[in-house]
């Protein structure tokens, strides 16, 4: 028994059982979430008017919450008059979480490095010159690029509510 506990392996469990733990999220209760009133949101509506075989049939709304009901939310989306809508016509809703421009930045660097990197090995296969510096130059110029695109120009990032 002494040669079985012995072993590194069960350190290294026990190490990753006691770290998962402490990094476990807590449980909550499974009712929907609910946005706050005053909070940015958009939500999905029915739409039949849009039948292509690729998008989704609907579109988004998106708007300050100014008041919610057990079956209507009221949205301001612009102007003097307010948006009613009701519970079950909505097929989805997301929560602003604002717009970062260092989380764009990174993901715009880490999409244009790849890119730039890509390109460049097929130019570069194409006429027989692939050297790991060309990639490595491209794809340091892309970051960099992709890096000032996003932080002059941050987009907005919602997260899903469960509904």
């Amino acid at each position: 028994m002494k040669t079985f506990l012995g072993h590194r392996i069960w350190m290294y469990l026990i190490a990753a059982t006691v770290v998962s733990v402490g990094f476990a999220r807590t449980v909550a209760a499974q009712l929907p979430e609910e946005p706050r009133v005053g909070s940015r949101i958009r939500i999905g509506l029915p739409d039949s008017l849009r039948v292509s075989p690729f998008v989704r049939r609907g579109q988004w709304v998106a708007g300050t919450l100014v008041r919610a009901t057990p079956d209507t939310l009221v949205l301001h989306v612009g102007g003097a008059n307010p948006l009613y809508v009701a519970r079950r016509d909505i097929t989805g809703m997301a929560v602003s979480e604002g717009a970062s421009r260092g989380r764009s930045a990174v993901g715009h660097a880490f999409v244009s490095g790849l890119i730039f990197a890509f390109a460049t090995y097929c130019v570069d296969g194409a006429e027989g010159n692939v050297t790991g510096r060309h990639i490595a130059i491209a794809a340091g110029s892309g970051v960099a690029i992709g890096a000032v695109a996003g932080a002059l120009s941050p987009f907005e990032y919602w997260r899903k509510l469960k509904r």
